[in-house]
């Protein structure tokens, strides 16, 4: 088999069906799903053995695991896998019928590192990256079409770094799984090295992926985050660009001073006296990572300047106001 698709579940038995039902309705069925149980409570157990047993044409792997996350969920289906290529499924998401085949009919053709698709959330908008043009990009067309926004280009605009909506090969993903206990930006710390370690991305136009933002996501968006975060991918991406500074130094002082505000609004989510928000974020970002990276990134157009006048001159009003929007 040519790819395996990996959903890790944990207690999402509310979308876990739809997620099912869309895997059974593919036009190519010559794959590899693997169930990875990380320790569900509900009745996702139930779903996924009368899943297996409804449909014998699929080669299904299950396994359930203790709960230890969505990363280690992954690395287990990943090291299941038979096939070349993975892919990541959210057990609250689904797929288009012709996902796979669409995958396939592209790696078959071109044999690329990696394959991207756009995608759409909740049903209603379609998130469509102009980039992704149906083309083959071997280093060349990588380092000229990807390379200049993989992190944040001068508007801020970025390759969405999920590994959902994304096939790869098995050799270029395990070696970049992240130990690391990050919260905001898991998929990130490796997506963006398996880029700048591939030799090829093949880029699908059509949005083939549904992604959907359920309560628990929107409930969690708003809790104050760990600017701890940034400050780890900070890391692990620095070693991750390591002889290409000349082209990703800057991109990536503008990703940390993003993710850095976004870190300062959300503190605004704390019941807290404003006074002692304020506080906690000026410490915060007076890190020296955090602060250098403020300190050197640009930005063009209104929201990427306002982001960095609001760091820079401590606006905290301006990100008071920004976490009602965001």
């Amino acid at each position: 088999m040519v790819i395996s698709a990996v959903i890790a579940t944990y207690n999402a038995e509310k979308y876990l069906q739809p997620c099912l039902d869309s895997i059974a309705k593919q036009d190519y069925l010559d794959f590899e799903l693997i169930i990875i149980n990380d320790g569900s409570t509900d009745n996702s157990e139930a779903l996924i053995l009368e899943f297996k047993e409804k449909h014998p044409e699929i080669n299904i792997v299950y396994k359930k695991i203790p709960n230890g996350g969505p990363i280690n969920a992954r690395l287990t289906g990943a090291n299941l896998s038979q096939s070349e290529y993975l892919c990541f499924i959210d057990a609250d998401d689904y797929i288009e019928p012709n996902y796979f085949s669409t995958f396939v009919n592209a790696i078959n053709k071109h044999h690329p590192d990696i394959v991207c698709c756009n995608y759409f959330v909740n049903d209603k908008d379609k998130v469509i990256d102009s980039k992704f043009n149906n083309q083959y990009l071997d280093l060349d067309g990588v380092k000229e079409t990807v390379y200049p926004y993989l992190l944040r280009d001068i508007r801020y605009n970025y390759i969405k770094p999920t590994v959902w909506a994304k096939a790869f090969k098995k050799e270029l993903y395990l070696p970049n799984v992240c130990k690391e206990d990050i919260r905001i930006g898991e998929d990130l710390v490796v997506f963006i090295p398996m880029v700048l370690q591939c030799k090829s991305m093949y880029l699908v136009s059509e949005p083939l992926y549904h992604y959907r933002v359920v309560e628990a996501s929107m409930i969690n968006a708003k809790k104050p985050r760990s600017y701890n975060d940034p400050i780890k991918i900070h890391e692990i991406l620095s070693n991750a660009i390591k002889g290409k500074e000349d082209i990703f130094d800057i991109q990536l002082a503008r990703l940390i001073s993003h993710l850095s505000f976004n870190c300062s609004v959300t503190q605004f989510y704390a019941d807290k006296p404003k006074k002692e928000i304020e506080e906690f974020i000026l410490t915060s970002i007076s890190n020296p990572v955090i602060a250098t990276s403020i300190a050197k990134a640009d930005g063009e157009g209104l929201k990427a300047k306002m982001m960095i006048k609001a760091l820079r001159k401590h606006k905290f009003g301006l990100m008071k106001l920004y976490s009602k929007f965001m």
